[in-house]
């Protein structure tokens, strides 16, 4: 078994949309993973200039293509479990997702 400091991070969240509650978890997930790899459901990174993630590194789902989703994200809540199950998770030895999130 790996020690944790050596431990590949998958973190996964719905969205990046503005700096609020999620987005300060991210944060602090980033500060003790450095290396951790981040994935969104959609993510809009103009809206997250000037805060601690304007240069965080992450992979979207295939709903950050689809019409006004930058904007308009939540119309796409029904497809968002298909989204998070594409995501390919196996090759991490932790994932991790908000405190009181349900992981999908």
């Amino acid at each position: 078994m790996k020690p944790l400091s050596e431990a590949r991070v998958g973190s996964v969240f719905e969205w990046f949309k503005r700096f609020g509650g999620t987005e300060r978890v991210i944060a602090e997930i980033r500060k003790a993973f450095p290396s951790a790899d981040f994935f969104a459901l959609v993510h809009d990174p103009e809206s997250l200039t000037g805060t601690p993630l304007a240069r965080v590194p992450d992979r979207t789902s295939f709903v950050q293509s689809l019409p006004r989703s930058k904007g308009e994200y939540r119309l796409y809540l029904p497809l968002m479990p298909l989204a998070v199950e594409q995501f390919d998770l196996q090759h991490y030895d932790l994932e991790a997702a908000p405190i009181g999130e349900k992981r999908m």
